[in-house]
């Protein structure tokens, strides 16, 4: 029986799949079902799916109430999410009130990497998760080259260069 650390891998749904940000109207405000998803992200998740043998989950914040959860989940099949990746919604989907409740449950569930847009996730899990990827298509590169990240977090610009870094095995990251 091999003793090998099974991979188990946590992406972010809203800002991360879900690009919240194209039309520039708050999400609360606009029809969930217009809302797209980032490109790449269908293809990545479903890679990302197969290279981790199913151990994939869906974690988000529906910091606003249940039926920001509902919505989450209407978009993602609006978008045929289920079929294209074969990530089953129902088993998958994780859905938190608040921040902190989500960063517990990606430490305490065994997660050997997470994606995610929000820097502070990100920093709270470094400790505890091996590798770590912030999610920052279009986020300010020059703020977070200043500032001196863990050596086992790394920025994504695109789900393209994403699946490039996710799925590529390195010897620079720290080994839990």
């Amino acid at each position: 029986m091999s003793s090998q650390k099974i991979r188990k891998i946590g992406v972010d749904v809203g800002r991360t799949i879900i690009n919240r940000e194209l039309t520039g109207v708050p999400p609360m405000w606009r029809n969930h079902l217009e809302t797209e998803l980032f490109p790449g992200a269908v293809d990545g998740c479903k890679k990302l799916n197969e290279q981790f043998l199913g151990q994939l989950e869906l974690v988000s914040v529906a910091k606003l109430n249940h039926d920001f959860g509902l919505k989450t989940q209407e978009c993602l099949r609006k978008h045929d999410f289920e079929r294209l990746t074969g990530i089953n919604l129902v088993n998958s989907l994780k859905l938190f009130c608040n921040r902190d409740a989500k960063i517990q449950y990606c430490i305490q569930s065994g997660f050997t990497h997470l994606v995610d847009d929000r820097l502070e996730t990100v920093l709270q899990v470094s400790g505890y998760i091996s590798q770590v990827f912030l999610f920052c298509p279009n986020g300010n590169f020059a703020a977070l080259q200043s500032q001196k990240l863990p050596e086992n977090v790394r920025i994504l610009r695109s789900w393209s260069e994403g699946l490039h870094l996710l799925t590529t095995p390195t010897t620079t990251f720290r080994p839990f």
